[in-house]
C-alpha cells in the first residue's frame, strides 16, 4: 500500500470515529431532552467548585418548583436570553419565590426568583463538554469547529484521491 493510501485510510478511520462520536452525542442529547433533561452549558464561575465554567449540566425540568429544597441547585430564566444556575439559599412557599446564591459568591442574589422563572433542578455535570454544546448551538464556526470541519473535509478528499488512484492502477 502506498504512503498516501495509508494516510488516507487512517484519516478515513479517524473521521468515521469522530462522526460516530458526534452522532452518539447528538442522540444522547436528543434522548435526554425528550425525557425532560435540558442540556445547558455553564458560562461563568459563580458556581465553582461544583460547576466550573464550560461544564455541561442536565437540568431536570420534570421537578416542579414546589418540590425544590434549600441546597438544591436550580436553573432559572433571568431574561429572554439568560439562564442562571445557582443554589437555593432560602425559599418562601407562600410568595412562591426562591433566593439563590452562587457557591463562589459571598452574598445571596439580590432579586427573588419566582416560580414562573424556574426551569428545573441542575444535575449530572460533565466538565468541559458545555463548551462543545455552546459551540454547536451558537451556529457559528469557532476555532475547534473550524479545525474539526477542516480535518473531516481533508480526510475525505485524501480518501477520494486514494480510491481514484487505486482505480487508475487497476485499469493499467
Amino acid at each position: 500500500m502506498k504512503p498516501i493510501a495509508l494516510i488516507a485510510k487512517t484519516c478515513r478511520i479517524i473521521s468515521v470515529a469522530i462522526l460516530f462520536c458526534i452522532g452518539a452525542a447528538a442522540l444522547g442529547l436528543f434522548i435526554a431532552n425528550s425525557a425532560g433533561f435540558k442540556p445547558l452549558g455553564i458560562l461563568g464561575g459563580s458556581m465553582r467548585p461544583a460547576y466550573k465554567a464550560g461544564t455541561l449540566i442536565f437540568v431536570n425540568t420534570n421537578i416542579p418548583p414546589e418540590k425544590v429544597k434549600v441546597g438544591d441547585v436550580i436553573t432559572y430564566q433571568a431574561d429572554s436570553k439568560t439562564r442562571i444556575t445557582h443554589r437555593v439559599y432560602s425559599l418562601d412557599r407562600e410568595k412562591h419565590t426562591f433566593i439563590t446564591k452562587g457557591d463562589a459568591n459571598d452574598d445571596p442574589d439580590n432579586s427573588p426568583i419566582t416560580y414562573s422563572m424556574y426551569v428545573g433542578v441542575a444535575g449530572f455535570p460533565i466538565p468541559a463538554m458545555g463548551y462543545l454544546l455552546m459551540n454547536l448551538t451558537e451556529r457559528k464556526l469557532t476555532g475547534s469547529g473550524l479545525i474539526l470541519t477542516g480535518f473531516l473535509a481533508a480526510s475525505h478528499l485524501l480518501y477520494v484521491l486514494s480510491v481514484s488512484q487505486e482505480n487508475e492502477n487497476e485499469q493499467s
